[in-house]
């Protein structure tokens, strides 16, 4: 009852500010965005979602490591979506468009909330070798959602984003979002079907050919040590195949509870969707506050805590992880550099531990200078030498010819930013494209020139095994 006399109070909320914006409308003779925000009764993110996925075609979740942040947005009222080379120029004109006709309710100071735009970015743009698994996923795609669930430090919203022109009726237009609203809170409940607890299925797991991706790593390594790059990441592709269709909010739940201390998401588009654990921040502005992380150097957890603290110190000590970390954060403080007014980073790295394994973790700070955004530093900072390497474009277009795979948006940034330009992006590791029964999992390790391809093949099927895990299910592997 409290949840249905929320929503009546809404609704006439809604249809009051509905009004306002064809009001506008017609003034301007264009649509016009309308963004209406209200605080909401406790929800099951997650559960959201998936009653999303039930409904339509676009759903995305996505959260902080410490949960302070849990984002669910359900349908697109407005998509911006750009290809090729001039992408971000192009998404952020068109953000900028939107932003000239919007009409919003809540204040700008409620994070999470309003006309935000979720969404990612792939991997490259000119990738030569597109693969048909990321049909549903361009170069650049963010989406306002129509309805926009938040968790925001323990208060709940739900924002309902829609355009409206002058031909608009406010009373309709008001009742069908409601009852949207209300099918999705429904189908959230314990009711839904797709709830009903899953028998564990058999996987066949296709590891791809390590021989081929052995061979690139040498390959990789001959180019370092003839000075044409300093190090490029490689990353390969394993296909997880299940007798029963995967069910992503159920691989999403499990991935929360395995791994705690990550950033996670999932997009789904149609029948496809993009999801992960990923322990990397590529970047968060808040006002001019700006930071990022690297994350650079790995080795597994030991069995037992004796084991765990030799395997850290050996991490802390080995001078290839150490060179490799150093590497990415002196090129970090220097890509933010141009864009802020001071940067900072620690001497010596931190120990981020997470179930399977273990990083060298950096965090690096910045005052952002007057008139920057998140949008200035996403091209800049993408990618990092963490996932791409360095120089770039040489890095890159090793990866191009010894990868021999599309890496869509895996390894790219995947979040948020708002009418503001505030915005969080996390890079999309340890991540899998779901595809009804096919799952494709994706992990890479930095190349430098002491690499060593088993070692490298070793540490890929280090960082598979929390995607594994998260699939459920008994595996058979080939």
């Amino acid at each position: 009852m409290v949840i249905s006399n929320l929503m009546l109070t809404n609704q006439q909320q809604l249809q009051q500010f509905l009004a306002r914006g064809i009001k506008r409308a017609t003034a301007l003779q264009r649509q016009i965005l309308c963004s209406f925000t209200t605080e909401a009764p406790v929800f099951d993110a997650v559960e959201i979602f998936r009653s999303g996925m039930t409904l339509v075609n676009e759903c995305m979740y996505w959260s902080t490591p410490d949960r302070s942040l849990r984002l669910t947005g359900i349908g697109s009222a407005v998509t911006a979506e750009a290809n090729g080379t001039q992408r971000w120029r192009q998404i952020t004109q068109q953000l900028k468009q939107i932003k000239q006709v919007t009409l919003q309710s809540a204040p700008a100071e409620i994070p999470g909330t309003g006309p935000l735009w979720l969404g990612g970015f792939s991997f490259d743009p000119l990738q030569p070798n597109k693969d048909e698994i990321w049909r549903a996923y361009p170069d650049a795609q963010l989406m306002i959602p129509g309805f926009l669930f938040t968790v925001s430090n323990n208060r709940y919203w739900i924002t309902v984003n829609v355009m409206v022109g002058a031909s608009d009726d406010a009373c309709k237009l008001a009742d069908e979002l409601i009852k949207k609203q209300y099918a999705l809170l429904n189908g959230s409940s314990e009711s839904n079907p797709t709830r009903e607890p899953q028998s564990p299925a058999a996987l066949k797991v296709d590891q791809g050919d390590a021989a081929y991706w052995k061979q690139a790593v040498s390959q990789a390594v001959d180019k370092i040590l003839q000075n044409q790059l300093q190090k490029t990441v490689l990353a390969r592709k394993v296909l997880v195949r299940s007798e029963q269709p995967f069910r992503p909010a159920d691989v999403l739940r499990n991935l929360l509870e395995m791994q705690p201390d990550c950033y996670h998401f999932a997009i789904s588009r149609g029948s496809c969707c993009f999801l992960g654990a990923t322990p990397e921040r590529l970047t968060a502005v808040q006002g001019s506050r700006v930071d990022a992380a690297c994350l650079a150097g790995s080795i597994a957890r030991g069995n037992n805590e004796t084991e765990d603290r030799e395997l850290a110190e050996y991490l802390r000590n080995d001078m290839k992880n150490r060179a490799e970390h150093a590497f990415v954060v002196d090129m970090l403080q220097h890509t933010l550099e141009p864009f802020c007014e001071t940067v900072q980073a620690k001497n010596q790295p931190e120990l981020m531990k997470l179930q399977y394994i273990q990083h060298l973790y950096t965090p690096v700070t910045g005052t952002l200078k007057p008139n920057e955004t998140i949008l200035s530093l996403l091209p800049e900072l993408h990618p990092t030498p963490a996932v791409g390497g360095f120089p770039r474009e040489e890095a890159i277009q090793q990866i191009r010819i010894l990868e021999n795979m599309d890496r869509g948006w895996y390894a790219s940034p995947i979040g948020w930013v708002d009418s503001q330009g505030n915005g969080e992006y996390a890079v999309a590791l340890r991540s899998a494209l779901i595809d009804n029964r096919d799952a494709w999992l994706f992990a890479g390790c930095g190349i430098v020139a002491d690499s060593n391809p088993e070692d490298e093949y070793a540490e890929t099927c280090l960082k598979l095994r929390p995607m594994l895990s998260a699939l459920g299910g008994h595996h058979n592997e080939k």
